[in-house]
């Protein structure tokens, strides 16, 4: 995925916020 992409050069913890943010907008 593309998140995962940039969300790892931040370390890797923004992952779970990012995957978070996409499956909460892909519900809305």
């Amino acid at each position: 995925p593309l998140h995962v992409g940039f969300t790892t050069d931040k370390g890797g913890n923004t992952i779970d916020v990012n995957w978070y943010t996409w499956k909460t907008v892909l519900h809305h």
